[in-house]
């Protein structure tokens, strides 16, 4: 502290240092012994961070033309992504409360308008600026903001805006929202994934997860890499394509991690007497898209390239991060297969030949009453001659679907891996398995009530002449094993 004191320049009447500078000393100091640095206490965190008087934004904008260019453009056109710039220049001149202010409101209106993504990348500026147990508390903060409820917003504000930041957009945008004209107001349904979260869990997944920015031309994922990271647009636009060359059938599912995202005209860039284009465009995406979890999820390579084509933000969260949350916070499962199942479940039940009859709501029914069970290698999840009242969705691993013939001898019929349903006949049938599955190795599988399914039907005379062909032709399939299995063994 001494050798600090002996190298600020000191004006007379003027003190050296401020509640700020004194906290990064003691902070950066060291004990004699080289044990361990001091830190100051969460109190003395508040007053160096937040509470300090600062000069107002004003004052400090008069004197720096980039701020003074960005405080007119927040007045003439209310914009929290400005107001992140703000924060932004206010870190470079080393003015953190002001910083801080804006970066918290702009998080706050964020959230209050429903828009967690964008919220969590609007914060991740003050990070740097705070200790560990701050974020955690900004972050619960934000979590427990009710989306739409003006007066928490007020009150929240209240803490966190000490630079008048709050009543500049409100003067600007009398609905004081900070955003554009033409945006609705709030969303019509939650923020997935984030959105399911309670305060705790979205405060632990915003410290877990990372912001990248990206520019035009970046490549965020490539078609054929492993996924083990799933990510959400927070601002920016990015285009999605894959590689010509695919039949029909790969060609119709080579979007499964894009099928939320913002629609546009697949485009081939090929005229009639072109060549072969490089890459098919299939989707667009844009602000709070989530992408890349459906490989992320299911286990799968990537499926298609993603690569900005503006300036970009993205949160980013791997797949360790996510086994680490559920190891230390139980609570966070529920939500994450909720996830799943909304994402990858309800995706490949849409493409089954027996779900794809369903109207999308009474998909979604049959997924809220599955239940996830695992299986270890060689063990018997269904048997030839039992029933139950379940069919199965293949989460993680394979499966091999066999049946007896008249000596014992076992007949393979198929294999099915991740992604693939079994159990529909005997599920739609209510008789007994026709066949037996077994996991080949350690499965994890989503067990679904046919009875719901049944009662569907019910109501819906006309899909059961539907299911009886589908039926039909898987029946068709067994026959076709057992007879080249009796060709094979028997000669007959």
């Amino acid at each position: 502290l001494s050798s600090f004191l002996r190298s600020a320049p000191v004006q007379p009447g003027v003190h050296p240092f401020g509640e700020r500078e004194l906290a990064r000393s003691l902070t950066s100091l060291q004990c004699d012994d080289g044990t361990q640095r001091m830190r100051p206490s969460h109190q003395q965190f508040r007053s160096a961070a937040v509470t300090e008087n600062e000069t107002p934004p004003s004052g400090v904008s008069s004197r720096d033309a980039q701020l003074r260019a960005l405080f007119a453009d927040l007045r003439a056109t209310p914009d929290l992504w400005t107001l992140v710039a703000i924060g932004e220049r206010y870190v470079e001149l080393d003015a953190e409360g002001q910083a801080l202010s804006a970066f918290r409101t702009a998080a706050a209106i964020f959230a209050h308008r429903g828009l967690l993504v964008q919220a969590l990348c609007a914060y991740d500026g003050a990070k740097p600026l705070l200790a560990d147990f701050q974020i955690e508390h900004d972050l619960r903060a934000l979590g427990d903001l009710a989306t739409g409820d003006r007066r928490e917003l007020t009150e929240l504000l209240k803490s966190s805006d000490r630079h008048g930041l709050w009543q500049i957009l409100q003067s600007a945008d009398p609905d004081g929202l900070g955003s554009e004209a033409d945006a609705q107001p709030f969303p019509a349904a939650a923020t997935p994934l984030f959105g399911f979260l309670g305060p705790l869990e979205l405060a632990r997944v915003g410290q877990a997860l990372r912001v990248r920015r990206v520019k035009p031309g970046d490549v965020v994922i490539r078609e054929g890499d492993a996924g083990d990271a799933l990510f959400a647009v927070g601002r920016g636009r990015l285009v999605v394509y894959c590689k010509p060359g695919h039949d029909a059938a790969e060609q119709a599912t080579i979007d499964e991690d894009f099928q939320e995202s913002t629609s546009v005209e697949a485009v081939s860039g090929r005229s009639k007497n072109s060549a072969a284009p490089e890459r098919v465009y299939l989707a667009g995406l844009a602000d709070g898209d989530f992408f890349g979890e459906f490989s992320f999820l299911a286990e799968r390579p990537r499926s298609a390239t993603v690569e900005a084509i503006t300036d970009s933000l993205l949160l980013e969260i791997d797949r360790a991060a996510v086994d680490g949350l559920l190891r230390s916070d139980p609570a966070f499962t529920e939500p994450l297969l909720l996830f799943y199942k909304e994402r990858v479940i309800e995706l490949m039940m849409a493409k089954s030949p027996v779900f794809s009859l369903l109207e999308p709501h009474d998909r979604r029914r049959l997924l809220d009453g599955s239940d996830p069970v695992d299986y270890r290698d060689e063990q018997i999840v269904v048997e030839e001659g039992t029933r139950n009242d379940h069919l199965y969705f293949i989460k993680r691993g394979e499966v091999e679907i066999f049946r007896k013939d008249q000596s014992g001898t076992s007949i393979f019929i198929n294999k099915l891996g991740a992604g693939q349903f079994f159990g529909e006949i005997a599920a739609l049938r209510a008789t007994a398995r026709t066949v037996s599955v077994r996991a080949m190795g350690d499965v994890s599988l989503f067990k679904i009530d046919s009875k719901a399914l049944l009662e569907i039907i019910e109501r819906q005379p006309e899909l059961e002449t539907l299911f009886d062909a589908t039926i039909a032709m898987r029946t068709a399939e067994i026959k076709d094993r057992v007879r080249e299995h009796q060709c094979l063994f028997f000669g007959t």
